[in-house]
């Protein structure tokens, strides 16, 4: 039975990065994703969008790929999750109105490493908790 709640709570922990991929996979998917009403405004909300959708991303990797382990894995959910954002600039190359962007790459590795810390600050912070709380 424990094996059984054991492969729940793995399963658990992955549903959301592929729900948050999936999430990512449509918003690139919608051609002409511009508001032209708001000129230079819209360029600063969807690079804010880029860093917000893979800082995400990338604290949901290290979630599903840390939890309960003694040691931090911390090359894998970076990695992937800047190989996600290569294919993702790759997909939009397809999307009419859309264009593939290293600029948009290193600003999705910029979300890619705030979600990093994020994760490490939180598990930093709760461990600190449990610790005193003792």
């Amino acid at each position: 039975m424990k094996k059984l709640s054991s492969n729940f709570k793995t399963i658990g922990l992955w549903i959301p990065v592929i729900l948050w991929s999936g999430f990512i996979f449509f918003w690139s998917s919608i051609p002409y994703l511009k508001i032209p009403v708001l000129g230079f405004w819209d360029f600063v909300f969807r690079k804010i969008a880029h860093m917000t959708e893979f800082a995400i991303l990338a604290f949901l990797y290290f979630r599903a790929f840390n939890y309960n382990k003694k040691t931090k894995n911390f090359f894998w959910p970076m990695f992937i999750s800047f190989i996600f954002a290569v294919l993702d600039e790759f997909h939009q190359h397809f999307v009419p109105g859309r264009y593939a962007n290293l600029y948009d790459v290193l600003i999705d590795f910029l979300g890619i490493v705030a979600g990093s810390f994020l994760y490490n600050y939180i598990k930093t912070k709760s461990s600190y908790t449990l610790v005193i709380a003792k």
